[in-house]
């Protein structure tokens, strides 16, 4: 039988983020707005968001929402955590204004925002280099397939101090 302890880390299991499998080609629904116009009376319609903004979104209030130390989160690999720290500086930073408590099965892509096409993506990727001292590699391993896991372990194997 399970202690409490157990129980509150399964409460607590945390879903990663993941690129959607039909992305790009998902549909996201827009934003319903009802207005009373004069003369004519209530319309309803839709304004349509960019399918990247929407997913920039969902990401940050996924991200937001999370009630997990980053201590917890990276427990089975405390060896790391110095990185995920910095990492998660830069990322502040440069993309989302707040640190995100990301966990090892997160899609680097996602949180990196290599899919909204933002000019700070390439920000962040140029401070994440210049922090650690490393060259990643733009296809060979391919960085947009990457876990936060494997980006973290290619930085610490390869950072030059």
């Amino acid at each position: 039988m399970p202690n409490d302890e157990q129980q509150a880390k399964v409460a607590r299991k945390v879903i990663p983020l993941v690129v959607p499998p039909d992305w790009p080609r998902a549909v996201l629904p827009g934003k319903r707005v009802r207005l009373k116009l004069p003369l004519v009376g209530p319309v309803t319609f839709r304004i349509p968001q960019s399918k990247y903004r929407m997913l920039d979104r969902m990401v940050e209030e996924n991200l937001k929402g999370r009630d997990l130390s980053i201590e917890e989160a990276w427990s089975e690999h405390p060896q790391l955590l110095g990185i995920v720290r910095e990492l998660r500086q830069i990322l502040d930073k440069e993309l989302w204004g707040f640190e995100p408590a990301f966990i090892p099965e997160d899609s680097y892509p996602l949180l990196g925002q290599w899919l909204t096409g933002d000019l700070c993506e390439i920000e962040a990727m140029m401070a994440i280099e210049e922090r650690f001292g490393v060259n990643i590699p733009k296809e060979n391993p391919d960085p947009a397939t990457w876990t936060m896991l494997e980006l973290v372990q290619f930085l610490q194997a390869n950072r030059r101090w």
